[in-house]
């Protein structure tokens, strides 16, 4: 029997949509907006307990809160804490968001949407379609990035929701704090390139698993070992640092900073094309069973 010869179109609607009906309703997709969700509640009603035992203590102590604080550390933490805005708490819910729980599972849902399609020949029947392995891979990242997307958005209607209504106005500004969730949806981009790169390589998505968190430890340990180099007196430490995965991953914390530095974009550029790249020339020559 001979196959159809792939057509050389880029992702349709079709597919793209196939394919977000797959990821959503994958466990790891839904867990992920689950997750998403319970970050920014929990952020918004752990902030709000912890600003009324503020007051509370300040009521019990005598604490004219009106005459400011005499830079005792214990009376600043007071002060920070009575002075939370709807910016810090959609902040302090972006790094939750961010912190090992959500980033694994949109791993396990990249992982899962090619290793394990390849494992259960599910990928192997689209491809007989006659479309273009690149496309299919496409619509694989389109889908995957639609959901960290939405998953970001659920974070920040959440919390600025939330923080709005229990906090009120804050002396921060709200651009910089879009600028962070944005960089986060970058930063989930790098994580799902170097996710899919993985998975054309394996057909286990816990295989993906362990590969991804061995070679992040890898890179954690390099940037500790050029940290220390840097102290030692080596030039251009700090900036190679900057430029590895695990530095470009972290772009989005850049927004709490006084200035965003350009060095973990750069290195955020380098793992997309470089994984987005050796994934799409893997995919095209791999035997898929």
């Amino acid at each position: 029997m001979t196959l159809p010869t792939p057509r050389m179109i880029g992702p349709t609607p079709r597919m793209i949509g196939a394919e977000l009906r797959a990821i959503f309703g994958h466990w790891a997709g839904r867990a992920t907006l689950v997750v998403a969700a319970v970050a920014a509640a929990g952020v918004v009603g752990a902030l709000r307990f912890a600003q009324t035992q503020a007051l509370r203590v300040a009521a019990e102590q005598g604490i004219d809160l009106e005459a400011g604080f005499d830079g005792n550390p214990i009376m600043l933490v007071l002060k920070a804490i009575l002075e939370l805005g709807w910016i810090d708490v959609a902040g302090w819910s972006l790094t939750v968001r961010n912190f090992f729980v959500l980033p694994l599972l949109l791993i396990f849902a990249a992982a899962s949407t090619l290793a394990t399609e390849q494992a259960d020949h599910t990928l192997r029947e689209v491809l007989v379609r006659g479309v273009s392995r690149w496309s299919v891979l496409m619509s694989k990242l389109a889908a995957l990035l639609s959901l960290s997307g939405v998953s970001l958005l659920i974070t920040f209607a959440l919390s600025a929701g939330g923080g709005r209504l229990l906090f009120g106005a804050s002396e921060g500004e709200p651009l910089r704090l879009i600028g962070g969730y944005a960089a986060s949806w970058g930063s989930d981009l790098g994580l799902l390139a170097l996710t899919l790169l993985v998975s054309c390589f394996l057909r286990s998505a816990g295989g993906v698993v362990v590969t991804l968190m061995l070679m992040l430890m890898l890179d954690l340990a390099l940037r500790a070992g050029l940290g220390v180099l840097g102290m030692a007196g080596m030039e251009n430490a700090a900036e190679l640092a900057a430029l590895l995965p695990g530095s470009a991953l972290g772009c989005w914390e850049g927004w709490k900073a006084e200035a965003w530095e350009a060095e973990p974009f750069v290195g955020l550029a380098i793992l997309v094309a470089v994984c987005l790249g050796g994934a799409l020339a893997r995919f095209q020559r791999m035997d898929v069973p």
